[in-house]
């Protein structure tokens, strides 16, 4: 089926991420080579789409998920996007319809600092990793859940399976896939994927679009009238603590616990700014993209651009940054 829609004067790459009932397959497919990868999983059975995944094409716990993307001459596109979308989506239903089994990666979760991770999480990132890995085998992997794959390349996915593991467990709507792409230290594409929602928020080519729109940060430049959010108030301490608190009182209203759906907020002009820091680079790398496609401005609390620290500023203008970072010093 796949190989009759080669053309001969143009390499084409398919991916398929199959779910069976013992595996995870990812099959890509070049003119002539064909690229296996399998991952021991659970998951489900369907049919194969007749076109490119579309955003209305995501499979549901019921049915398919069996991704099939042409890519031409290597290249990525928003499809493919949809594609980890759609692949994300089926392990981590399938391993929610098994029950969640919830460890704790501080330990004893003492002093609450509980840190879950899900069997969602580990199924989410092997999927992610093995299409991207069948379809671009020369790039980098960086996983939550996983670490490194051939670390050194020049472009890197960043890979966050289940941002907001915390609202999962709890049954909030606000966890999110993430997917970042960093191409020689520069952040050129992301998602954020919101399957609670059914939302998804792709960045590519310095734009970033919900399906078939494409959205734009609010404009306000003026912290009097910003709709500010962090995640959690607590994980701040000391300066940080302090410097937050001040930029909460300039604010017109704060919102808390929203994860990586608060960055998507920046993106759709929902929320005007988000200010976090201990992120590492899988929390951030996708945001970053998103942000900046939709015209906002992300850089860490001193007014520049080292995210390294995990100290992160996303605003709708650069404007509005400005006067956030001049309070959190």
């Amino acid at each position: 089926m796949l190989a009759a829609n080669f053309e001969k004067a143009t390499l084409y790459r398919y991916y398929l991420c199959l779910f069976t009932n013992g595996f995870n397959l990812s099959l890509a497919v070049d003119e002539g080579l064909w690229h296996l990868c399998a991952n021991v999983g659970r998951g489900l059975v369907g049919r194969l789409p007749t076109g490119p995944i579309a955003q209305s094409s995501r499979p549901t716990p019921d049915r398919a998920c069996i991704a099939a993307r042409r890519l031409v001459d290597g290249a990525m596109d928003r499809d493919f996007f949809a594609s980890l979308s759609g692949c994300a989506r089926a392990a981590i239903a399938a391993a929610m319809a098994d029950g969640l089994a919830v460890t704790d990666k501080a330990g004893d979760g003492g002093d609450g600092n509980f840190d879950p991770v899900t069997e969602a999480d580990r199924r989410a990132e092997r999927a992610l990793r093995s299409a991207i890995g069948a379809c671009f085998p020369d790039d980098a992997i960086w996983g939550e859940e996983y670490g490194w794959s051939r670390e050194g390349a020049r472009r890197v996915w960043s890979l966050d399976p289940v941002d907001g593991t915390r609202a999962l467990v709890c049954g909030l709507a606000s966890w999110a896939v993430l997917v970042g792409v960093v191409d020689d230290g520069v952040h050129v594409g992301g998602m954020i994927d919101l399957p609670a929602v059914d939302e998804t928020l792709i960045a590519l080519d310095g734009a970033t679009w919900r399906g078939e729109t494409r959205v734009a940060t609010s404009g306000c430049a003026g912290l009097a009238d910003a709709r500010l959010s962090t995640t959690d108030p607590y994980l701040f301490d000391g300066a940080d603590a302090a410097g937050f608190e001040r930029v909460r009182r300039a604010a017109k209203v704060t919102r808390y616990g929203l994860d990586a759906m608060a960055y998507a907020r920046v993106a759709t002009g929902d929320i005007d700014l988000v200010v976090e820091n201990g992120l590492k680079r899988h929390d951030y790398d996708a945001l970053v993209a998103v942000v900046r496609g939709a015209g906002g401005h992300v850089g860490d609390w001193r007014g520049g651009d080292d995210l390294l620290g995990g100290a992160i500023v996303a605003a709708s203008t650069r404007t509005l940054y400005d006067q956030a970072v001049a309070l959190l010093a």
